[in-house]
């Protein structure tokens, strides 16, 4: 697990965990479909960190750029890949500053 990339950079980034929920697929398949495709090297460096699930149960997930996020989405569900965009777009607006 690398919490030093967790700590340094969260602007722009999402779990899969919250994309797996975003599109109802089951997060434990998303898990090997993103190891498998961290094995390409276009697809970069992924860091792995502990979050809640519903029943606020402590899972391991990755948490994944944009890009990734995107690709991720694309390998999950096509007709859903609409949703992950948007949220991530809501969190880049969130940190945006105001004016």
């Amino acid at each position: 697990m690398n919490d030093l990339v967790v700590k340094q950079n969260t602007v722009g980034v999402i779990t899969l965990k919250e994309i797996t929920d975003l599109i109802n697929v089951q997060h434990s398949k998303a898990m090997l479909k993103v190891e498998q495709l961290s094995k390409e090297p276009s697809f970069g460096e992924v860091a792995k960190m502990d979050t809640l699930n519903l029943n606020n149960v402590k899972v391991e997930t990755y948490l994944l750029n944009k890009k990734q996020a995107i690709a991720v989405g694309a390998k999950l569900n096509n007709s859903l890949l609409m949703k992950v965009i948007d949220r991530l777009e809501e969190l880049e607006n969130q940190n945006k500053p105001k004016t």
